[in-house]
């Protein structure tokens, strides 16, 4: 699923994006333009200085001398040429440099791309922590980082991309607990926090997620018992919490969840309830990976 909506996303993005022709070569010359880059007019005017001086700096930061594909970057004086951007009216809306050997740090100034819309930057091997930053493009609505190396937290400030429809962090090594802010992004669709080292609990404010589609907490350390307001999340197809330290019953508010199609469980200490209702909707998921039932047997009521 998530490899469609990215081949999608990357055609429909890529297809607007202008390529060089021609190989350039860098002389020893051109390395020392590369760092006295001039993001002020009139060497550059195509976009504001301040958002020519954070695609400097992410660059610099992230080794671009070293990316499979850097067409453009650092020598035309048309950064929204330049591999991997596009732009609408003026400005940077999408930044998308998926595997593309890209190694460092994010750096902080991504957060004055003002009107980024777009940031997938999957299957490199970046590192360190996601800067707090990122929580200032109120504009962004697709933010990709899976499958690289990044650790440290979730940043609460995420919880403030209120136009968020596309939240994707997994298979790095992020640390932590989920913050509860997350349930603030209310136009959210597709969450992936799997594959990382988050702890805690899951929290209860997700259940706010209303559109929510996809949300996969797989293979984290993730405790304690489902919160039942995830039974709120009516939108919901796929589900998947395996390989967690969870405990206790799935919550009988999960009959709510009419249109989930994939449910999985596996490896942790979740029990289903032995209830009619839950047994009912059990039958009308397609998909479910984890039996267990809880100790607890349901014996209906006999009135004499």
């Amino acid at each position: 699923m998530k490899t469609l909506l990215r081949r999608t996303l990357s055609v429909c993005l890529l297809s607007g994006i202008i390529f060089s022709n021609s190989i350039q070569t860098i002389s020893a010359a051109g390395l020392e333009s590369l760092a006295a880059y001039d993001c002020t007019p009139p060497a550059q005017t195509e976009i504001p200085a301040m958002e020519c001086e954070a695609l400097v700096a992410f660059y610099n930061s992230t080794g671009g001398d070293s990316w499979n594909n850097r067409d453009g970057w650092l020598i035309s004086s048309t950064p929204c040429s330049w591999y991997g951007v596009s732009c609408s009216t003026g400005s940077v809306n999408s930044l998308l440099l998926y595997s593309n050997h890209l190694s460092g740090n994010i750096p902080p100034e991504l957060g004055n791309l003002s009107v980024l819309q777009t940031l997938g930057l999957w299957g490199n091997q970046l590192t360190g922590a996601i800067p707090s930053e990122l929580g200032k493009l109120s504009a962004l609505d697709h933010l990709d980082l899976s499958d690289n190396q990044l650790t440290g937290a979730v940043p609460p400030v995420l919880g403030n991309l209120s136009v968020m429809r596309h939240l994707d962090l997994s298979n790095n090594q992020m640390t932590g607990a989920i913050p509860s802010d997350l349930g603030k992004l209310f136009a959210l669709a597709y969450l992936y926090l799997n594959n990382n080292k988050l702890s805690g609990a899951i929290p209860s404010e997700l259940g706010s997620l209303s559109v929510l589609d996809q949300l996969d907490l797989s293979s984290n350390q993730l405790t304690g018992a489902i919160p039942p307001e995830l039974g709120n999340l009516s939108s919901l197809e796929y589900l998947d919490l395996h390989n967690n330290p969870l405990t206790g019953a799935i919550p009988l508010s999960f009959t709510n969840l009419t249109r989930l199609y994939g449910f999985s469980f596996s490896n942790t200490d979740l029990c289903e309830p032995f209830t009619p209702e839950f047994r009912a909707w059990k039958a009308a998921v397609p998909n479910w990976e984890g039996t267990r039932a809880c100790n607890s047997v349901y014996v209906p009521l006999v009135m004499k």
